[in-house]
């Protein structure tokens, strides 16, 4: 991809901070308020489940203000084995992150990278799932890729032409999400998916995986 491409939520690579989800491999130099193991070890101290997304919302709530910043980064490729506890991915060993999550305290617009066709749009029920998704199908040098939103509320455009730059969607709350603190998953496809795809693989399946589901910071910028 050559293309110039339009932030995808507002002022995002001069406005974020990097939150390292995989408690194995975070720096040993992180404040509290990012020390994402020391969040986890506070929570089973007081036998509070860290998983839930009320707490996830404060932990990310409290690092945003402390840092100054409007998003917290959670990183492609990322083993999330410890934050999955108890889910449908960490049972099937699927705790590979495959696309960059862009968390937030509130439920912020979300726009087009570039211009495309909206090609599948729904609602994914339950717990722990995308919530509200949509894909936009862009071309580039008549090659076709895929953008790929999850997380969204139900005011989100369904159908139609889209350009890079126009909002397409705002963050849904936790009811409306999936059931997840706010944020938004993108992921880039080199496929059309039918269905929405799945944001994790197991470490064993990274290799393939990631062709099929290329890093998005060739879309996103250098956002760490």
């Amino acid at each position: 991809m050559t293309e110039q491409f339009h932030e995808i939520m507002f002022n995002l690579l001069n406005d974020s901070v990097v939150l390292f989800l995989d408690v194995r491999t975070q720096p040993s130099y992180l404040p509290k308020h990012l020390n994402f193991h020391q969040y986890i070890t506070r929570c089973l101290a007081t036998h509070q489940d860290f998983t839930l997304p009320e707490l996830r919302q404060q932990f990310n709530n409290d690092a945003l203000a402390t840092e100054k910043k409007s998003y917290g980064i959670g990183r492609y490729g990322e083993d999330r084995k410890a934050l999955l506890k108890g889910s449908q991915m960490e049972k099937e060993g699927r705790t590979i992150h495959l696309g960059i999550d862009i968390f937030t305290q509130r439920c912020e617009a979300v726009f087009a990278p570039a211009s495309g066709t909206i090609c599948l749009s729904g609602y994914e029920q339950g717990e722990r799932t995308y919530g509200h998704y949509l894909v936009i199908e862009h071309k580039n040098r008549n090659k076709k890729w895929y953008s790929f939103f999850g997380h969204l509320s139900g005011n989100k455009k369904t159908s139609g032409k889209v350009h890079a730059g126009e909002q397409i969607a705002v963050l849904g709350t936790t009811e409306e999400n999936g059931g997840w603190s706010i944020h938004l998953h993108y992921q880039i496809l080199t496929y059309k998916p039918h269905a929405p795809p799945h944001g994790y693989c197991a470490p064993d399946a990274f290799p393939v995986e990631s062709v099929q589901n290329p890093d998005p910071r060739t879309v996103l910028g250098p956002l760490y």
